[in-house]
């Protein structure tokens, strides 16, 4: 066989394709975290591989439906077709253990990869690893991320006009 070196490639990331479109089952599948054996229950927008240091973050845009409380209810879109904006849980400080994982990115060696899909009804987009450029705020904190790979015109339009 061909021999492949990976060496900032984690294979949380590997096992997916960027721009498919994936169920969260299938996602947590391909990860590992799905099996006969192990079924998580995970409704939240984000899931944390602690072992492969690799968080995902699982969006929904349109939050008009009623299983959204104010709490809930988190004002992510993207800025442009390689920044997305992505507010955190309701938690979350820069001083709490996930504030300082997402701002510390650069240093600590975590991968963040980002799943969006507009409406409950939709599958996610895989839209790839992501980087921390900035956070404002507190419980929430508004993060904006930089994609490594832009979003395809094709869903970009929605992911922005979601934003109001």
């Amino acid at each position: 066989g061909v021999l492949r070196e990976e060496a900032d490639v984690r294979p949380a990331a590997g096992a997916l394709a960027l721009h498919a479109r994936y169920h969260r089952r299938e996602v947590l599948t391909a990860l590992g975290r799905w099996n006969a054996d192990a079924k998580p229950d995970s409704r939240e927008g984000v899931v944390r591989l602690e072992a492969e240091q690799t968080e995902l973050l699982f969006v929904t845009l349109d939050k008009g439906e009623k299983r959204f409380s104010p709490t809930t209810s988190y004002h992510d879109y993207a800025l442009s077709a390689s920044r997305f904006h992505w507010q955190t849980q309701s938690l979350v400080s820069p001083e709490s253990p996930s504030g300082r994982r997402y701002v510390e990115q650069g240093t600590n060696g975590w991968t963040f990869l980002l799943f969006v899909r507009e409406t409950v009804d939709d599958v996610f987009t895989y839209l790839g690893p992501v980087d921390f450029a900035g956070a404002t705020g507190s419980r929430p904190m508004s993060i904006t991320w930089d994609l490594r790979a832009p979003i395809p015109g094709r869903w970009l339009t929605g992911y922005m006009r979601l934003a109001s």
